[in-house]
């Protein structure tokens, strides 16, 4: 018998280079799923995400969702870096793939996925490239905005 809070399954729910480079396949896949974690990957090869045990909600509200257990990672640099402020851990937005932390509230770390971000984050509007954009040290890929190669949601079934 498993153990409690084990990891039971894990399942790629959404993938942007399968299901489509937009928020609406995030949306469309990961809302009211329970916790995930996402890794995604820029186009210099950098490799981040986070994770959330709180669920992302439905894309009909824009909220916030309180989650102590979420966090950042850089593969790359094989590092976590917790949520500042739980209150924020991750946001719904219809412009949006994921919003992790702060994303300007306060001075933690967050990261923004989408298409607009924040600022126009790239330069050629025309391509629609999912692109982010981080906040705090930048920590994640060491810079604070760039486009994305690669956009992977999992979801997580945790034993009983």
């Amino acid at each position: 018998m498993a153990k409690k809070g084990r990891i039971k399954r894990i399942t790629l729910v959404c993938k942007a280079t399968r299901d489509g480079d937009n928020p609406g396949a995030f949306q469309n896949s990961c809302f009211n799923i329970g916790p995930t974690l996402s890794l995604m990957e820029n186009a210099k090869g950098k490799r981040f995400g986070g994770f959330t045990k709180a669920d992302w909600g439905n894309a009909k509200e824009e909220s916030y969702h309180y989650d102590n257990e979420a966090f950042l990672f850089s593969l790359n640099k094989k590092k976590t870096y917790n949520i500042q402020k739980p209150e924020y851990a991750t946001k719904n937005h219809p412009q949006y793939w994921q919003i992790f932390g702060t994303t300007g509230v306060g001075d933690g770390i967050g990261c923004y996925v989408g298409f607009l971000c924040n600022n126009n984050c790239f330069e050629d509007r025309e391509k629609k490239n999912t692109c982010y954009q981080t906040h705090g040290r930048h920590e994640l890929t060491g810079e604070a905005k760039g486009k994305l190669i690669e956009n992977e949601v999992f979801r997580i079934e945790f034993c009983n």
